[in-house]
């Protein structure tokens, strides 16, 4: 009998979870040595409404590449997923301190009965709620977009995905 007929298997609703709790354990781990944010984000756009929960990774290694891996509601329940990874551009852009930007790629599932597969182009803009100049701030809000091609399951073609939506940002 080969080996992965006596595997359990995971259907693929439970993936995007798995990854996701697996992503936040592992960096909780890591907050101590590195800036770890937890994000519960509320978006709309192509694929109707999905509020979620995302993770922002900026290693000390890597100053100014954040990894953003997300776990979502999709519009008909169903649990969706993918990541960014995003390039922070607050000291290159000249904002203000309290401010930052960030710009990358992102691909997510959408798991819903319409959208599957979406690739495009993220942007971030933050606001940090607490004046620390001298190390990051532990609460920011902010506003994300996201504009690329989904793929349309009903119709079985692509179109334009536009994304925006609010989150709040908590670093760990």
């Amino acid at each position: 009998m080969p080996f992965f007929s006596r595997c359990p298997t995971i259907a693929f609703p439970q993936i995007p979870l798995f990854l996701g709790l697996l992503t936040l354990t592992a960096g909780a781990a890591l907050a101590v040595e590195q800036d770890v944010r937890l994000v519960p984000q509320i978006t709309a756009g192509t694929a109707g409404l999905e509020p979620g929960l995302a993770l922002e990774w900026r290693g000390l290694d890597l100053a100014p590449v954040i990894i953003r891996p997300e776990i979502f509601v999709s519009e008909d329940g169903h649990p969706g997923g993918g990541g960014a990874i995003l390039y922070d551009l607050t000291s290159v852009a000249g904002l203000p301190s309290r401010h930052a930007l960030a710009v990358g790629p992102r691909a997510v599932y959408h798991h819903s009965d319409e959208y599957g597969w979406e690739v495009d182009g993220m942007v971030t803009w933050g606001y940090s709620l607490t004046n620390a100049i001298d190390k990051p701030s532990r609460h920011v809000i902010g506003v994300l977009g996201a504009l690329g091609v989904v793929h349309d399951l009903e119709h079985d073609e692509s179109d334009v995905g536009v994304t925006g939506g609010v989150f709040y940002s908590f670093r760990l």
